[in-house]
């Protein structure tokens, strides 16, 4: 069968002015999967091509597909455009069939099916789910349904499907029609990998951990070999897709040595757990042999209620003269950190993160997705519905629509208060020639600056909006004082 992938354009994130739509993986992973199964496979990316909905659904029906599938990397916030994207098609291909997979539909299949538009519902790990659904529509329609892992209108309830043990057996086939040219970073022609899934904590705020249940990896032979195969063709940035790679230090220690012997001058940009990168202070040199060039560390505060029982491990102590000698290796680093669901930090937090000396600080929101447990407790607190704006860069609990735009301003205010000395503290290493990854990090803080620049533009045009609509109270009206008569006194 001739499959459609689709990307829907997703203009509504602003950190599309830093980073430009990147590789969609999972599109590449089910579309390998599907020609591995012998079947015809298109990408049509309307979020790099900056196709208009009008222009994706005519592209897509000029290609004469016997199956659409439709996903997006934003999860959430990329969930409304998949729908309008499939209310589109429906009305232009008529009968064609089409299905949606991914986070969010995985999640709220019952809801996408009640819809109308979309087919078949995707649940979980979709390489193997996918190829069994067009394996049995090639048969008729009736034998799609029963494949593990597909949800219909027909089968509203599907059958389970063990995750995937070998993950190899479904890398990527880079030399497919995904046109990677098209996909750059930092002036570099740019790709995203995994090595591994899942994760071990459980964090309750998290709407991924569910979805990928136990923790693998691919082999590091088999890693290696896709890293130097992007290279050959001519991808120079990669993004790690995985907070977790690093979880065991013997199997990260071989990847790394791995990743250094084919080095060409990559870069790769990866995120890992604070306490992971202090374990391997020892190996830093190693870390930066084999490419990592900036390090995304996940730094969660004190809020119980988001963490759950087993947060991600802390050890704030060493980690600032951590952060120093990674600096020290030709390294950058960037916390991420969520801001507390009140809105309002403690000065006490601030100065902790602050003392950690990172290059750059990012602060996220916590984001009630319903299918985790943070979202059941926090359903009744939701004032922003905007599903595009769940990008956990934008609040999305309060009580009224000031309480909203006063959550936003103090995050803008902390991004600024944390990073202003880091900038300030990076150009004038840079000017000392102190840093060795001084290009890069030059236009990754040129590019964050961009993102605060715009978020705080459309923040005041949202502010003075609010503003002037905002119900003055209305003077009260004193009583009419009571007539008095004139008395001539005599």
């Amino acid at each position: 069968m001739k499959c459609v992938l689709i990307v829907p354009r997703l203009p509504s994130l602003s950190t599309r002015i830093a980073f430009p739509p990147q590789v969609p993986l999972g599109h590449v992973m089910v579309g390998s999967s599907l020609m591995r199964g012998g079947h015809e496979v298109v990408l049509l990316d309307g979020d790099v091509r900056k196709l208009s909905l009008r222009s994706t659904v005519r592209h897509a029906k000029d290609l004469q597909p016997d199956c659409i599938l439709i996903g997006h990397p934003a999860s959430t916030a990329g969930h409304p455009h998949a729908m309008q994207l499939a209310q589109s098609l429906r009305r232009e291909l008529g009968s064609t069939p089409i299905g949606y997979g991914g986070l969010h539909p995985t999640y709220h299949a019952s809801e996408v099916l009640a819809a109308g538009d979309v087919d078949f519902v995707i649940t979980h790990e979709a390489e193997r789910v996918t190829r069994d659904l067009v394996d049995g529509l090639a048969k008729g329609p009736q034998g799609a349904f029963k494949a593990p892992g597909v949800m219909s209108r027909q089968q509203l309830i599907a059958q389970p499907t063990e995750p995937i043990v070998d993950l190899d057996e479904f890398r990527p086939i880079w030399s497919g029609p995904w046109q990677l040219h098209r996909y750059r970073a930092h002036g570099m022609r740019s790709a995203v990998v995994q090595f591994s899934r899942g994760c071990p904590r459980r964090c309750s705020y998290c709407g991924q951990w569910d979805f990928w249940k136990t923790w693998r990896h691919r082999t590091v032979e088999s890693f290696v070999s896709e890293i130097d195969e992007l290279s050959r063709l001519g991808a120079r940035l990669f993004w790690i897709a995985d907070e977790n790679w690093s979880l065991r230090q013997d199997l990260f220690l071989r990847l790394l040595e791995g990743l250094r012997s084919v080095n060409r001058g990559h870069h790769l940009i990866v995120a890992m757990e604070s306490a992971h990168v202090i374990r391997d202070a020892a190996h830093l040199k190693l870390y930066r042999e084999a490419g990592l060039t900036q390090l995304m560390l996940g730094l969660d505060g004190e809020d119980k209620d988001l963490l759950g029982s087993n947060p991600k491990r802390r050890a704030d102590g060493q980690l600032a003269s951590v952060l120093d000698k990674v600096h020290a290796a030709g390294m950058t680093s960037i916390i991420n950190h969520f801001m507390p669901a009140s809105g309002a930090g403690r000065p006490e937090d601030w100065d902790r993160l602050r003392a950690c000396r990172a290059d750059f600080y990012n602060t996220l929101q916590p984001t009630p997705h319903r299918w985790t447990s943070y979202g059941q407790r926090a359903s009744g607190q939701i004032y922003n519905r905007d599903l595009s704006n769940w990008d956990y860069r934008m609040p999305v609990l309060a009580r009224s629509r000031g309480e909203w735009l006063a959550k936003r301003w103090r995050a803008k205010e902390t991004e600024l208060r944390l990073n202003a000395p880091s900038a300030l503290r990076a150009a004038w290493a840079m000017v000392r020639g102190r840093r060795p990854p001084a290009p890069l990090l030059a236009r990754s803080a040129f590019w964050a600056g961009m993102v605060f620049v715009r978020e705080v533009a459309v923040l005041i045009a949202a502010t003075l909006t609010w503003l002037a609509t905002y119900p003055c109270p209305r003077a009260r009206k004193q009583p009419a004082s009571p007539k008095r008569s004139l008395v001539v006194l005599p």
